[in-house]
């Protein structure tokens, strides 16, 4: 009972106390219920090939050759943990599940406590953000298959917390600024060590001094903060510089590049003699460049193929096929386009710390955008599907801001009771796993 209220909204109305405690049980309840009826169940990208790196690596030979199998490429950390629970004796599909939903726990629980330490978790606002990413349909896709994304979500949802109580604590004469220090440095460096895309973490100290910290205060946190991120880089440039730069001349090489290296070129030179179809492409999915590389490419269509993992990754089978379809992904593009709008606009009229907690989350799902553009134009062949959404993972929490945004503009437009948007959340995340049985 005492950790129980350690997480617990502080000052906050009894009612809303009880929602927001009802919906968290729902949550933990439904995430360890869809292990449960997926146990040992292989899904994910390229799943088989992920839990080969299981049998691959160790401890003590963490590194084997770049083209020695599928995802050599990666560095260990990731599949180092997974092998932990492996060498336990739990098989190995359950083992990266396992991982995969300690990770999406932890991640949740360091975003509530971020939204508690702004004191925005004692507000329906926070509450309705808190479980509006819950109930993103993606969310329940990292919880149960196989991905090291999921992994760089709880780094991120880590390191927003350990900046938060860095560069806005509750009591600024603290002495535990030194250990957040360190704690912070250290899982910026675990991040790096896990996928690529932990790289773009190192922004996220930098982000909350922009956006949360005061004003007084705010060019002394700027610089601790990019010392931060330039001594946590620097420990993770020695690897990167042997192990890629040395071999590859690129510190972020990618096996499409010894796979299928002739299509990677042809989809380059393409790029190159036709930027305005590549950008068409790549924001409106316009399918003819390439048709253009090779016959029997994906048709993949790019930021599309992104925004539509958002909303139908959690499902499966006849759901998965019917969601996919046009008419449903262009409505959570229109209703996103409304939070938006709504947000930019301030309609709901919200307070002005959810408002810069809500930037910063923007600004970090924008960020992770903007580097997944960058991995698409360096690597532009569309039949190897690079624009999937979980490889931004943290851009959830930009998502779940218009999707609140949008449900308080509605619930602002119809005069509902707060606890109406609570009980269409819990139906949300309730039925996420109920159509996962058989």
């Amino acid at each position: 009972m005492k950790l129980w209220n350690r997480f617990a909204p502080r000052r906050a109305d009894p009612t809303l106390v009880r929602w927001e405690k009802g919906l968290c049980l729902l949550f933990f309840t439904t995430s360890f219920a869809q292990i449960w009826i997926r146990w040992n169940q292989e899904c994910g990208y390229d799943a088989v090939l992920h839990l080969s790196m299981l049998t691959q690596l160790r401890w003590l030979s963490p590194i084997i050759g770049l083209h020695a199998s599928f995802y050599a490429y990666h560095p260990p950390l990731g599949f180092l943990l997974a092998r932990s629970i492996f060498l336990l004796g739990v098989p190995r599909t359950g083992s990266v599940q396992l991982l995969s939903l300690v990770a999406s726990l932890l991640a949740f629980l360091c975003l509530r406590e971020s939204l508690r330490h702004m004191q925005i978790l004692s507000t329906s606002t926070g509450v309705t953000f808190l479980y509006a990413v819950a109930a993103i349909p993606m969310q329940r896709f990292l919880q149960r298959c196989v991905n090291l994304d999921v992994l760089i979500l709880a780094v991120a949802s880590m390191s927003l917390l350990l900046s938060l109580r860095l560069f806005k604590p509750r009591n600024p004469a603290s002495r535990l600024k030194r250990w957040t220090s360190f704690s912070l440095i250290f899982v910026l460096l675990c991040g790096m060590m896990i996928k690529y895309s932990g790289v773009v973490s190192l922004s996220i100290p930098i982000l909350t001094v922009l956006f949360i910290s005061e004003k007084n205060t705010r060019r002394g946190a700027l610089r601790h903060a990019f010392i931060i991120a330039i001594v946590a880089g620097a420990l993770a440039f020695p690897y990167y510089f042997l192990r890629y730069f040395v071999p590859t001349h690129t510190f972020f090489p990618q096996n499409v590049t010894w796979l299928i290296g002739g299509w990677e070129r042809g989809a380059r030179h393409w790029r190159a003699v036709h930027p305005f179809l590549f950008l068409l492409n790549l924001f409106f999915g316009t399918p003819l460049w390439t048709h253009a590389i090779v016959s029997h490419s994906l048709t993949e269509t790019r930021l599309w193929d992104t925004f539509r993992n958002f909303w139908v990754l959690g499902f499966s089978g006849h759901f998965f096929r019917v969601l996919s379809r046009p008419p449903y992904v262009f409505t959570m593009t229109f209703l996103m386009a409304i939070g938006g709008f709504a947000f930019i606009r301030n309609v709901n009229e919200e307070t002005h710390e959810w408002r810069r907690f809500a930037w910063l989350l923007c600004t970090i799902s924008a960020v992770f955008l903007v580097a997944l553009f960058a991995f698409v134009f360096r690597y532009p062949y569309s039949g190897w599907g690079p624009m999937k959404g979980i490889y931004i993972a943290p851009a959830l929490w930009g998502m779940g801001v218009l999707f609140c945004e949008f449900l308080l503009l509605l619930r602002r437009r119809l005069h509902l009771p707060s606890h109406s948007l609570f009980v269409f959340l819990a139906i949300l995340i309730a039925l996420q796993t109920v159509l996962l049985l058989p």
